[in-house]
């Protein structure tokens, strides 16, 4: 091999070990969940595809290579016939896989190189070598642990795990090599000479390990100074090292990796990867039924082109400050021609060609970083292409805050803005309505799978995140920025300018990148008819809050405490003495030791005090004995200390205008689903009666608010939302049935299951049908429905054969769902939401089956909250357009809460009614159930 055409530096050379990879995929994939119609498996080939990609993605390598070994003999088997003579026989599941493996990589235009005589170790060493001496940083991905002598500075070992806790990729460079085997990479072949190679069938010296080899390479040096002293090295390890000396030597010769082959390729044959011919590829994916893997496959390399094309210059030629109507009008006419007059390699999506940020600007001395509150704006940033405007609110007159009015008032002005839903709030708070929103990179990207942890919901750990992986390239920081772009603009203002139209223009391009991600997963109609429109509703839903009345909390917050030190005094008698009942610590010694009850399950502080574990011990001790009653004295404190924290929220989260805002969160549940916070108002209990008083506390308001005043509470929630869906997607004719009548689905259920006519079903027959019909939507396994019911796992199997006997479409629904989730990768919704479920190809068993619970649910849960959302859409679209006065405050599961004026009840109950029922049109009714009261407690039903 020449070097020829060869890398320059900082270029990455990624060596793949092909057979390794590929047996180390087989063993880490099913087998029985890859493999075509023809009968050919092809989860190694699954497992490999994987891996590349993600090597591809996170390493970004500019070169890449595999290495293949060839059937038949080596010059280390001419020099020793048992070399990997042990190894087990080939699966018969791994036949043809390689080959498959081989072609795919064709397909890739990535090199798969063969050298007779001489195994993929070696290709690969020769490889480095040469990746090497053209200043490459070379990265190789092996099982073998042979690759490690190849390890030093500018060369690491990526070596797959595919079993246990620390299953991936480990990083082995200079440090992990000498940190795991106490000497360093370029020694490994002296240790591995010592203690032999099983993997190889090379004996090495018996009971000589790698922690004895490694003293002796250190305090000789190498091999060769050990055989120099090996007279010196005592006892019955020095005496086995001398008798196997021969077999040490002849491991050192076998093991050493050649680096000096002759290839068949160059280095710039690696250098041009990526898909040859669409229309080919498409058919060998359709030979192996790959269906997810390809829409990957296309994304990461679709990313490679646009990272190679020229990089688009997120810059900011100009900010101008706007001082008055006509310069405004000016700005938005020059900014718009600016988008489209700009000379980009990819270009701007249509719906977007006219569409200019806005970008309200926080006063960061008044407001958590990333985390603006209403009050805090100051001003705000308008972009267009690369020109900015800034408009600052206390200093324009009266006739530029008209314009300014108006052009965001205007549906036909487009904004793309980041995060609707606390820009209406935030904007609204100063007088300014905020309609025309085409683009928002917090929900797009929600919407095509980027859900943020709880510690990456803010600004900059988001737009961090996003840039990261749409635009390639990293989120500018505002102590960083003056070093990197100098002083661009001489304007004097309090904020920084420079910083925030930079900003700006982060937020346009993603808009951009974002939108064709959209368009490209098809989830542009989800996003621009549900989400987009959603975000004003909740906002306007945060701005209003619901009232609660403090007495109520006050007195609640008082009766808790009665019941609390009931329970503590009676723990207190039963011991007779005192125990911090919130302290698992103390518990556990009174519990295991004192009470000498038996133990629950094992943790690394003692054995387990959680609700769950003293709830199944309670099951298992004499219920008139000491521990028993102790143990129902605990439960009855952890329920109202529980009920009473719940209150101490709502009371320290009650503002100054005697009202909850809660925080609905649109972009954190992979569901689809909306959830609360500050406080979390769908954590409220329901399940008790103590629970459902705190519901009492929130009520109509009975104050004059914003000049309108409310009579009552109306809600309104679905019956059995999820059950109706579940039906509707297995189009089972009896369960429709049942659902058109009117009778009870569960007695119906129950009839049919337990084989007794409907007036025979007992309520204990009744509970658990139910228990396993939405059980069987959430994904519950015979185990859990056992767990759940308190029934052997037996029962709940025959339960479960009984149920699919009766009602074969849902089965059959339930397992087609799960075979294309396996085969795409991901759920859909009955409106086209997607849930990437990566881990139903793991080979971590409890990992595998929780994502396939999740993919049995997802469908099912996500078409729900999608039809809330639609839902809550209409209502108040409606409630608008027939003038009500009467508005949506908080959605809660599968219930909306409305406050009502006076006079409006039963034109708002029909809104609620119609818009709910008619949000989806499905094989079953949607049953809309609706009441009225002052208090949310009164209005339940």
């Amino acid at each position: 091999m020449t070097s020829t055409d060869a890398a320059s530096q900082n270029q990455k050379l990624l060596l793949i070990d092909g057979h390794s990879l590929a047996f180390r995929s087989f063993y880490g994939t099913p087998v029985d969940v890859f493999v075509n119609s023809q009968g050919q498996h092809t989860n190694a080939v699954h497992g490999f595809l994987s891996t590349l990609l993600s090597l591809i993605k996170s390493e970004k390598p500019s070169h890449i290579v595999a290495a293949f070994d060839l059937a038949g003999g080596t010059f280390r088997t001419e020099e020793y016939g048992e070399y990997k003579g042990g190894r087990a026989e080939t699966p018969q599941e791994f036949l043809g896989q390689v080959e498959l493996i081989q072609r795919l990589l064709e397909q890739l235009n990535i090199p798969s190189v063969t050298v007779e005589r001489f195994e993929a170790d070696d290709i690969v060493a020769t490889l480095a070598k040469i990746g090497q001496q053209e200043g490459m940083e070379v990265e190789i991905v092996s099982g073998d642990r042979d690759a490690f002598q190849l390890v030093n500075d500018t060369v690491t070992v990526l070596y797959p795990v595919t079993t246990g806790p620390s299953k991936g990729i480990r990083r082995m460079d200079p440090a992990a090599v000498e940190e795991k085997y106490k000497i360093p990479p370029h020694l490994y072949p002296d240790l591995a000479a010592i203690t032999g190679e099983q993997a190889d069938n090379l004996p090495g010296v018996p009971g000589v390990g790698p922690g004895f080899a490694a003293k002796w390479i250190n305090e000789y040096g190498n091999l060769d100074g050990i055989i120099e002293n090996k007279e010196k090295i005592k006892g019955k390890k020095g005496e086995a090292l001398r008798e196997h000396l021969d077999d040490v030597l002849r491991n050192r010769r076998l093991n050493r990796l050649v680096d000096d082959l002759e290839l068949p390729i160059t280095l710039a044959d690696a250098a041009e990867f990526g898909p040859r011919d669409p229309e080919t590829l498409n058919e060998l994916f359709d030979e192996l039924e790959f269906r997810s893997i390809r829409q990957r496959l296309a994304e990461v390399f679709s990313d490679l082109a646009q990272a190679a094309a020229a990089r688009i210059d997120i810059s900011v030629e100009s900010v101008q400050t706007i001082e008055s109507a006509q310069e405004f009008s000016d700005f938005v006419e020059g900014a718009l021609a600016a988008i489209t007059a700009a000379e980009r390699p990819v270009a701007v999506p249509e719906r977007l060609a006219r569409a200019l940020v806005l970008y309200p600007v926080v006063d960061e001395d008044a407001a958590e970083a990333g985390n603006a509150h209403e009050q805090n704006l100051t001003g705000a940033v308008l972009l267009g292409g690369a020109r900015a405007g800034w408009i600052k609110f206390a200093e324009i007159d009266a006739a530029t805050e008209k314009a300014l009015s108006d052009w965001l008032a205007d549906e036909n002005q487009k904004k793309i803005v980041f995060d609707t839903k606390l820009n209406v709030k935030s904007l609204a708070a100063r007088g300014f309505r905020l309609a025309g929103v085409v683009e928002d990179p917090v929900l797009s990207s929600y919407v095509c799978g980027h859900v943020p942890s709880a510690r990456r919901r803010f600004f900059e750990a988001m737009m961090e995140d996003l840039t990261d992986a749409y635009l390639r390239t990293e989120f500018p920081k505002a102590e960083v920025k003056e070093s990197a772009q100098g002083e661009l603009f001489s304007l004097e203002a309090e904020v920084d300018l420079e910083y925030v139209a930079l900003v700006a223009r982060y937020i346009q391009e993603l808009a951009y990148a974002l939108h064709a991600d959209l368009a490209e997963q098809n989830q542009l109609k989800l996003y621009e008819e549900i989400e987009l429109p959603l975000a004003t509703v909740l906002a306007q839903m945060e701005r209003a809050g619901i009232a609660v009345d403090s007495t109520v909390l006050a007195e609640l917050k008082d009766h808790y405490n009665t019941f609390i030190k009931q329970a503590t005094e009676e723990a207190y008698r039963l011991i007779d003495h005192e125990v911090n009942l919130g302290s698992p610590k103390q518990l556990q010694a009174v519990l295991f030791e004192e009470l000498e009850l038996p133990t629950t399950r094992k943790l690394k502080s003692g054995y387990s005090t959680d609700a769950e574990s003293m709830a199944d011990l309670l099951t298992r001790i004499d219920p008139d004995s000491k521990g028993a009653q102790f143990l129902l004295a605990l439960q009855m404190y952890r329920d109202y200390t529980k009920l009473k924290q719940t209150v101490e929220g709502l009371q320290k989260a009650t503002a100054e205008d005697g009202r909850i805002h809660t925080t609905f969160q649109q972009n954190v549940a992979a569901t689809g689903r909306l959830s609360s916070t500050d406080p979390n108002l769908q954590n409220i209990p329901i399940r008790t009666e103590e629970g459902r008083k705190i519901r009492g506390a929130f009520v109509v308001d009975p104050r004059t608010v914003d000049g309108q005043q409310y009579s009552t509470l109306l809600t309104a929630d679905y019956s059995q939302i999820e059950m109706r869906i579940m039906v509707h997607l297995a189009q089972d004719e009896k369960l429709i049935e049942a659902y058109e009548s009117g009778e009870d689905l569960h007695r119906f259920v129950g009839s049919e299951v337990f084989g007794v006519a409907p007036e025979d079903v007992t309520p204990e027959m009744r509970a658990k049908v139910k228990a396993m019909s939405y059980g069987l939507a959430y994904g519950l396994s015979r185990f859990g429905l056992s767990k759940q019911l308190g029934i052997p796992v037996e029962e709940a199997a025959q339960l479960t054969v009984n149920y699919f006997k009766r009602f074969g479409d849902v089965g059959r629904f339930l397992r087609g769902t799960l075979k294309e989730a396996h085969q795409d990768g991901y759920t859909e919704t009955m409106f086209g939401r997607r849930r990437n479920l990566p881990d139903l190809g793991s080979s971590n068993r409890a990992r595998r089956e929780a994502a396939e619970r999740a993919a049995l649910n997802a469908p099912i849960q996500g078409s729900a909250a999608d039809i809330m959302k639609i839902a809550m859409i209409n209502v108040a679209a409606r409630l608008e357009a027939e003038g009500l006065k009467t508005r949506m405050l908080l959605q809660i599961h599968d219930e909306l809460i409305l406050e009502v004026a006076p006079g409006e009840e039963e034109a708002a109950a029909a809104v609620l009614s119609e818009e709910m029922s008619r949000a989806v049109e499905l094989r079953v009714p949607l049953d809309v159930q609706v009441g009225s009261g002052t208090s949310w407690h009164e209005a339940g039903h």
